[in-house]
């Protein structure tokens, strides 16, 4: 009776042992589960203090059009910051969007239906070098649309030469304008807009 006693005990053991470890198991995989939601949540929360943050300017739709872009002649070294030349007027073809959080004036953006131009208000200074610009606005919204674009391009759903591509134009450091090639439809055009006129405010501010 004494040598059959042991091995239930033992295997009782080892099999409140088994459910605890699949217990901790289950709860390890819901805290990672929750985790994510509390991830996502916060990106949402993220987007709408964005949105939220931006008032777009009025324009009627424009025809399609095909223009290069061409680059910004920098300002002679010798000149103070604040003789740079005004901002480029829109082109016939381009709407004006103004960049404004908070109810301040950040900047201007012209938009073609394939091409956005960026500019901040060369009054505030701006340095590329000043976070959030690399951290949010390029990493966070440029960079992941064009990876999404990239992938979307290998499964052929759009065309290679369709991804959206950006140029930053800058001089000694300041921030003069940012060209977006391909931003898409006017959902993706308002979140670049968006982005920018938050991330304008406050580079401004640092």
């Amino acid at each position: 009776m004494g040598e059959n006693e042991e091995p239930t005990k033992a295997d009782s053991e080892t099999l409140r042992l088994a459910q605890l470890k699949r217990y901790l198991e289950e709860k390890m995989e819901a805290l990672e589960r929750e985790l994510d939601s509390l991830r996502a949540m916060g990106e949402i929360i993220d987007r709408a203090l964005v949105d939220r943050s931006f008032r777009r300017g009025t324009g009627e739709p424009v025809a399609p059009v095909s223009r290069p872009m061409h680059p910004v002649t920098a300002a002679p070294a010798q000149a103070p910051v604040a003789v740079t030349m005004p901002a480029p007027a829109p082109m016939p073809n381009e709407r004006k969007m103004e960049l404004v959080y908070r109810g301040r004036n950040v900047g201007i953006a012209y938009a073609s239906p394939e091409v956005v131009r960026i500019i901040p208000d060369e009054k505030l200074g701006l340095k590329t070098t000043t976070p959030p610009f690399e951290s949010f606005l390029i990493r966070k919204v440029l960079d992941e649309i064009r990876e999404t674009d990239t992938d979307r391009a290998g499964k052929g759903e759009i065309r290679p030469d369709q991804i959206l591509a950006y140029n930053i134009v800058e001089e000694e450091a300041l921030l003069k304008q940012i060209t977006v090639k391909n931003y898409g439809d006017q959902d993706r055009l308002n979140r670049v807009i968006r982005a920018s006129a938050w991330t304008f405010m406050v580079m401004s501010q640092k």
